[in-house]
């Protein structure tokens, strides 16, 4: 393994970490470490592999409840890996990943959460976005987290998945 993907592997782990109940997931496995440590670093290598060793995210999006049941979404310029969970913390954890080319995105929706007359001065007009996809008829929404922020969370994340989602459906 390359100092790069060494890097990369770090970035993926806290922009999963910035998202809504992953982020006490991960927390849960480092310290407990055993079976819910190998369960989360399972799903964690496996999106890690899929999206490409070598290639970071644009952005990404997802929430686990306190069951440790939810999705998680990543990114990258070509492709979309979709991780879904199951009681990832539980003895018998359960996680799927699928990467699913941009050509399975049949919709973007865009919500804006400001309005013009705040004015441009001092907010981007990109900030506070919603950008919303419908990927193989299931709906992934990148909105940025308020929660704990991280560059692939953050508004310019959810600006660069729209300016990316965008580009693919215009071609």
């Amino acid at each position: 393994m390359t100092e790069h993907t060494k890097q990369l592997s770090d970035q993926l782990y806290w922009g999963i970490a910035s998202l809504k109940g992953w982020d006490e997931a991960l927390g849960t496995a480092h310290g407990w470490r055993g079976p819910r440590a190998q369960s989360v670093g399972r799903l964690i290598s496996g999106i890690l592999v899929a999206g490409g060793e070598d290639r970071a995210p644009i952005a990404m999006t997802g929430q686990l409840d306190d069951n440790g049941t939810g999705t998680l979404a990543v990114l990258y310029p070509d492709v979309i890996v979709i991780a879904t969970a199951a009681t990832i913390l539980a003895s018998n954890a359960s996680s799927d990943i699928s990467v699913r080319p941009l050509s399975a995105v049949t919709s973007l929706g865009v919500k804006a959460f400001h309005n013009y007359y705040d004015g441009t001065d001092r907010y981007t007009r990109h900030t506070q976005l919603e950008v919303s996809v419908t990927i193989d008829g299931d709906p992934v929404t990148f909105t940025g987290s308020g929660y704990i922020g991280n560059e692939f969370t953050d508004d310019n994340a959810v600006k660069a998945a729209l300016d990316t989602l965008r580009a693919h459906l215009a071609r």
